[in-house]
């Protein structure tokens, strides 16, 4: 799948994780968010960060991009792709910045196995997604602002279908597919208007 989405952290930054986007459970235990790191002196201070949690499998992974984000209310375009299926173990997870691809850190356990299956959009009814809070409860709230947000099942997309450059400037632009499915797969089954 793939996330993207236009953002800009506000200044004077709030000390802590100011996540993006996050789907997660119930459990406190099972979480799957994109953050930017605002801890004051942390090592991942002003990174972007990926972090995969599923506390059913034991299944981890903690990729930090490499490049640091200017706090200063900058605007930033990013795109994270999770595509479990590859069999490079590094290309499992990608982050791009305004359309230049992030070398990867990853700390505790890695990238996702080979073949991970997630729970995003399996009908599970003890799963949320949040966008700009880790939980929502509060907690890792986003302190800045967003724009164009997109999350697309299934399909691993790059920065080039969300953005181009015009003028030697990155800017956004219409998502022209492929097209959302117009229908509900989760065992509730509703009425999806069009």
């Amino acid at each position: 799948g793939s996330v993207s989405c236009w953002f800009r952290v506000i200044t004077p930054v709030v000390t802590g994780d100011n996540t993006i986007w996050s789907f997660s459970a119930d459990d406190a235990n099972t979480f799957l968010f994109l953050r930017v790191d605002t801890t004051t002196g942390a090592s991942d201070e002003g990174r972007l960060v990926a972090w995969l949690r599923d506390g059913g499998t034991n299944e981890w992974a903690y990729a930090t991009a490499n490049d640091s984000i200017d706090l200063d209310g900058t605007w930033y375009h990013v795109v994270v792709t999770i595509d479990t299926t590859l069999a490079t173990e590094y290309d499992r997870i990608k982050i791009w910045v305004n359309s230049e691809r992030q070398t990867l850190s990853e700390t505790q356990k890695g990238f996702p196995g080979l073949n991970y299956e997630g729970h995003i959009n399996t009908g599970d009814g003890t799963w949320g997604h949040f966008v700009g809070d880790m939980d929502g409860t509060g907690n890792g709230e986003f302190d800045g602002h967003m724009s164009d947000f997109y999350f697309i099942d299934g399909y691993a997309l790059g920065p080039e279908n969300f953005a181009e450059y015009k003028s030697g400037v990155w800017i956004p632009k219409a998502y022209a597919g492929p097209p959302p499915l117009l229908t509900d797969s989760s065992s509730s089954n509703h009425e999806l208007q069009t």
